[in-house]
């Protein structure tokens, strides 16, 4: 099993990515658009985006991730690696 990781459910973050390539960030109320040539580019710089603001806040963030092909609650670390945030994948949803 992988190591523990401290992580938060504060501030709220919901990132979603659209087919086109653009997509939308909402950390804590304050939302960014930003646009790339595919999904994985938008991916790439919405979890850039969220790794920035774990790493000014020193701790790993919950996020919930939402693209076409569906919706995955993650945790991003301050390094800006992503993994799955298995306890909340088959029970809850986004608000």
């Amino acid at each position: 099993m992988g190591e523990m990781v401290e992580s938060n459910s504060w501030p709220r973050v919901v990132a979603q990515v659209e087919a086109g390539g653009k997509a939308r960030v909402n950390i804590g109320g304050t939302i960014t658009d930003c646009t790339a040539g595919s999904v994985e580019g938008a991916r790439a710089r919405v979890i850039d985006q969220v790794g920035q603001t774990a790493a000014q806040l020193g701790r790993s963030l919950h996020a919930w991730m939402i693209d076409p092909g569906g919706q995955w609650p993650v945790i991003v670390r301050p390094d800006g690696t992503v993994e799955a945030r298995v306890s909340d994948c088959l029970c809850k949803g986004v608000d």
